[in-house]
């Protein structure tokens, strides 16, 4: 692990980790309402992608708190459009009625309910809420029990890969789109959606195939999540061919950060610049993850290629 980077006036230490994203924060008081920290907090995650405070100890309140810092919460079951036809949550189920910016991602069962959703698979590479017209900013998550050594959260960056390509071939991928099926999530098919048969009439939001972040300018793939994934204008074989290449890009070990999980661990992750996946667990190992999901401020932003 890399020296942590200060400044005589900085309200936190940044710790990179070595890899080509991620950093720990050293915070004294993560419940601080102090505006120049959470600039700081910001800035770290934007500039390191993901960035993670460990030895916390969290009420639901605080970690809806802090995530407000960095922006709006979505609520559950009313943000997006399944949610708003269905009155219910597509993805999470409550962890706390009193909060309902809170989703839980867990595979807890106590009195035969589960308290959370996604219970011990593997999930697949995806950035979150793709298919709204304004994707998330900021994702935050919060540890309350998490066996470590297993069900990791890898993080890759799709601002490296994109940075990775020729400029003649990043030119040529800022004139397509591509399409996120809705039928679509981490794990697999979503409820109440039949099996998909020809992925250019799927259900689902087209964006622009290599976004711009609207802080930085840097250009990332907007991939979203593999499954019934189309990029409009194209033979479906084609599609198929390019969207896998693509994948294979953003995938690459040289590209990712592994948080192994510890209980108290706060990580925030930017949704504009990363994808994330999760490791499978042991069944009988306990695990409750608080997730909130940050609204996205701005539509998606298609990048330019400068000509030199």
């Amino acid at each position: 692990m890399s020296k942590p980077e200060t400044s005589p006036i900085a309200k936190i230490a940044v710790v990179p980790s070595g890899a080509a994203i991620g950093a720990d924060l050293i915070v004294e008081d993560i419940l601080s309402p102090d505006e120049a920290l959470w600039i700081e907090i910001e800035a770290a995650v934007i500039e390191h992608q993901v960035v993670r405070v460990r030895g916390l100890d969290l009420a639901p309140g605080d970690v809806v708190a802090i995530a407000k810092r960095l922006g709006d919460p979505t609520v559950r079951g009313v943000e997006t459009e399944e949610g708003k036809a269905r009155r219910l949550r597509r993805d999470n189920k409550l962890t706390d009625d009193r909060f309902p910016e809170i989703g839980a991602v867990s595979n807890i069962v106590e009195d035969g309910h589960a308290k959370g959703a996604y219970a011990n698979h593997q999930l697949h590479w995806h950035s979150d809420m793709v298919t709204a017209e304004r994707p998330a900013s900021y994702t935050v998550l919060y540890a309350v029990e998490a066996p470590h050594g297993e069900g990791q959260t890898v993080f890759t960056s799709a601002v490296l890969a994109a940075e990775d390509l020729p400029a003649s071939r990043l030119d040529e991928l800022t004139r397509l789109t591509l399409k996120n099926s809705k039928a679509a999530n981490a794990a697999g098919l979503v409820e109440g959606f039949d099996e998909i048969t020809d992925v250019t009439t799927s259900p689902g939001r087209v964006h622009p195939l290599i976004s711009r972040h609207p802080r930085t300018g840097r250009p990332a793939l907007f991939l979203g999540r593999r499954m019934h994934a189309y990029i409009p204008g194209l033979p479906v074989a084609e599609s198929e061919r390019l969207i896998d290449e693509l994948w294979d890009q953003a995938t690459q070990d040289r590209f990712q950060w592994v948080q192994d999980w510890l209980p108290g661990d706060l990580v925030f992750f930017d949704n504009r610049s990363v994808l994330h996946r999760r490791e499978p667990f042991s069944p009988e190992k306990r695990r409750l993850l608080q997730q909130i999901v940050l609204k996205g401020r701005d539509p998606v932003i298609p990048y330019a290629v400068e000509v030199a």
